[in-house]
């Protein structure tokens, strides 16, 4: 009877910070600290709380597991790489669920050597695998009220007031060191007055337009 022995397991992967700080991705919203974001009406428009997260790095969990094949005489070892994906679970699917990519078989130094790409599926995302890009509300499938935005390590990026998803205050956007880089003031209903800022924070350039040709900046 054929039989493969396991003698060795090796497991790199990541430890949270902290329980409550855990991201759990619903199919419905999303659930942080006990309070729920990211939810979509009767009409699929956004509505209610809202956040965008970001991932900090590409997580690879590397699996390393060496045996002994009785039947074939050889040693086997298998080399398994699954790249993690955070997203809701689709119905019937459990939390981490391994999806096969790839395996191949290599038998070139004498022995059995498996070498296998995955997918691992989970809807739970530790406090230190993401940080909050952007937090705020969305009526309607728009953005409304206060919205903060932030860089990878918490500072601000910028804060803005927003009616019917149109900026309806002027504001700031900041280096991730906290230097001012732009301004934009609000003139009236549509235009706008755009300064930029050099690295000492002094005024190279300003421009006046309409809002609407700003909008990768809000």
């Amino acid at each position: 009877m054929k039989q493969i022995f396991i003698i060795i397991l090796v497991l790199f992967s990541y430890i949270a910070k902290s329980q409550n700080d855990t991201l759990y991705l619903k199919k419905d919203c999303i659930l942080l600290r006990g309070d729920k974001f990211n939810h979509f009406d009767d009409n699929n428009k956004k509505t209610g709380d809202w956040i965008e997260y970001g991932i900090k790095k590409d997580l690879i969990i590397s699996e390393c597991a060496s045996g002994f094949d009785d039947e074939a005489n050889v040693d086997c070892h298998w080399y398994t790489f699954a790249t993690i994906n955070y997203r809701p679970l689709k119905t019937g699917e459990t939390e981490g669920l391994r999806i096969i990519k790839s395996k191949t078989l290599d038998t070139s130094f004498g022995d059995k050597r498996y070498h296998i790409q995955a997918e691992e599926i989970q809807s739970k995302i530790p406090g230190n695998i993401y940080f909050i890009n952007a937090k705020g509300k969305y009526e309607n499938d728009k953005k409304t009220g206060k919205w903060t935005f932030y860089y990878d390590n918490g500072n601000i990026l910028k804060s803005v007031n927003y009616k019917n998803d149109l900026p309806n205050e002027s504001f700031s956007i900041f280096r991730k060191d906290g230097t001012k880089m732009i301004n934009l003031e609000k003139i009236d209903d549509i235009l706008w007055k755009i300064s930029k800022y050099s690295d000492n924070e002094k005024l190279v350039e300003t421009i006046i337009d309409s809002i609407n040709e700003f909008k990768p900046l809000y």
